[in-house]
């Protein structure tokens, strides 16, 4: 029978070639970053010989909110419970926490089963390759797009806001800072109207974490900005949001699936306004 236990620095190999052999569009960089948030926020499954069987990953992104961003179990493994020991150790680990995840169509009925029942958006998912990149509105000045530094965090965490009901500093450090990310900031007579940023799961894959802006024309320039950043021929993923329009840059994409946010618990709601393409580690 499997037990649950807390995480060691062994178990992320093993946690990145479950989820590199299911497809998944979880990275390294990614699995540094909720670290960097919740350094104790990975629990795993063993097995009898102490090795890893699957994992739940329940971390407090922000405060009353816990956000579930893994749960895997091994395949050989499957049907034996060990999913259900671990959902159940979450549970406990929330406590009174808003608990919240994006699913995957196949799972939404039975996270729904499990009391997540409100749901909050919904992504479409999508996967390509681009060759140029041609923006028709390269002319227009009255925005300019520069590299994301420390400096512009404080006017960062004032325009998230505007997204969220919460302050995200946590996680807007962990996984738009750092030399490993392209992440550019739009503004407009000194004030951040959007941002964006990417980076490389692999030497020939990248996945787009965030577009938020004002409008469409803020959101090309950010978009072509980033994308000249990706070498060409990059396989790139990303999910947008199910009411907004495919930018023309990936009308050649595969669509992967469709995604839900799902909570547990009612809380006050994002604006979805300003977001586009919106980081999600579906599960």
């Amino acid at each position: 029978m499997a037990c649950i236990r807390p995480h060691t620095y062994e178990d992320i190999n093993v946690l990145l070639e479950f989820t590199r052999s299911e497809g998944w569009g979880f990275s390294e960089i990614d699995c540094r970053a909720t670290m960097m948030v919740d350094p104790e926020g990975l629990l795993v499954a063993e097995d009898d010989t102490g090795k890893p069987v699957g994992f739940i990953g329940c971390f407090n992104m922000v405060p009353d909110i816990m956000y579930v961003n893994l749960f895997i179990v091994r395949k050989d493994m499957r049907g034996k419970g060990i999913g259900r020991k671990l959902w159940n150790a979450m549970l406990e680990t929330a406590g009174n926490k808003i608990v919240v995840l994006d699913s995957v169509s196949e799972m939404k009925e039975w996270y729904k089963k499990q009391g997540l029942v409100y749901e909050e958006f919904t992504v479409k998912g999508y996967k390509g390759k681009i060759a140029n990149v041609e923006s028709d509105i390269s002319g227009d000045s009255s925005y300019i797009c520069e590299p994301l530094t420390n400096e512009h965090l404080p006017a960062l965490l004032v325009y998230d806001q505007k997204i969220y009901p919460y302050s995200r500093e946590k996680v807007l450090r962990a996984w738009y800072f750092g030399s490993d990310k392209y992440s550019f900031v739009a503004l407009c007579d000194n004030k951040i109207v959007g941002y964006a940023s990417c980076h490389m799961k692999s030497k020939n894959e990248c996945i787009i974490r965030a577009l938020y802006a004002d409008n469409d024309i803020i959101a090309d320039k950010l978009l072509v900005k980033l994308l000249s950043y990706i070498p060409k021929g990059t396989m790139i993923g990303f999910v947008i949001l199910d009411d907004k329009p495919l930018p023309k840059y990936f009308a050649d994409f595969v669509k992967t699936g469709t995604e839900f946010r799902l909570l547990m618990k009612e809380m006050p709601g994002i604006q979805t306004d300003k977001m586009i393409i919106n980081a999600a580690h579906t599960v």
